[in-house]
């Protein structure tokens, strides 16, 4: 998992990269509307210059083995989503997060975890696309300093320890930056805990570089792509 830790302001969700987590700085009730998400499939191809503005629901795109939506509309069902979650957010997985999302999740707890982040920004499940096996999820939030048709996006993933070790991560972040390109999305920012040196390759090897220093108040090194 990758990590943008603490923001002033924001709830802290820090993700250990080498579980290939990565998480994202999200302000308090800052969600954004439904509607004013990222273009659709069909309207990807439209960069915001000169254009719609850029927006983040509605995010879809697809790779060679992944395909990546909504999680809503990637499961049938909340109960099904709820049990997806459920096998994402093992004590493996969550042993580094926050207190309040360290495992183990029950049905109930599962299905608050996901109220609270659809209150929080935008949710993508990845799902392999020969098995329609749940991959991992993607994080989405525009940063408070976004101006203009175009958007700075903070980003984190996780991907399910089933899954670990088979080049997904680096995968799914590879077709998000295509995805923001001809979006007309800005920038990218992740952050990472500086001993998570599996997460900060995926990083790098997709082209994201190190910002100078490290985050006020904590451990974790910031990463930026501009596009």
């Amino acid at each position: 998992m990758i990590g943008l830790g603490p923001f002033e302001g924001r709830r802290e969700q820090t993700d250990p990269v080498g579980s290939n987590v990565v998480s994202v700085g999200v302000p308090v009730g800052s969600r954004t509307p439904r509607g004013s998400g990222c273009l659709n499939a069909e309207n990807r191809g439209e960069s915001s210059a000169g254009g719609a503005p850029v927006r983040l629901d509605d995010c879809a795109f697809e790779t060679a083995r992944l395909s990546v939506a909504d999680w809503h509309s990637q499961i049938d069902g909340v109960e099904t989503l709820v049990e997806a979650v459920c096998e994402m957010l093992t004590t493996d997985v969550t042993e580094q997060l926050p207190p309040s999302w360290q495992g183990p999740y029950s049905a109930e707890r599962a299905a608050a975890w996901i109220s609270d982040r659809d209150a929080d920004g935008i949710l993508l499940l990845a799902i392999r696309a020969d098995t329609r096996e749940p991959v991992g999820l993607l994080m989405l939030h525009e940063d408070e300093s976004s101006a203009g048709g175009r958007i700075d996006v903070r980003i984190g993933y996780l991907v399910t320890p089933g899954q670990w070790g088979r080049g997904f991560a680096t995968e799914l972040l590879a077709g998000l930056i295509d995805w923001a390109r001809v979006s007309g999305v800005a920038s990218m920012i992740a952050g990472v805990a500086q001993s998570n040196g599996a997460s900060i390759r995926v990083l790098e090897k997709c082209g994201l570089a190190r910002v100078d220093g490290k985050r006020p108040g904590g451990s974790e090194y910031l990463y930026r792509m501009d596009l």
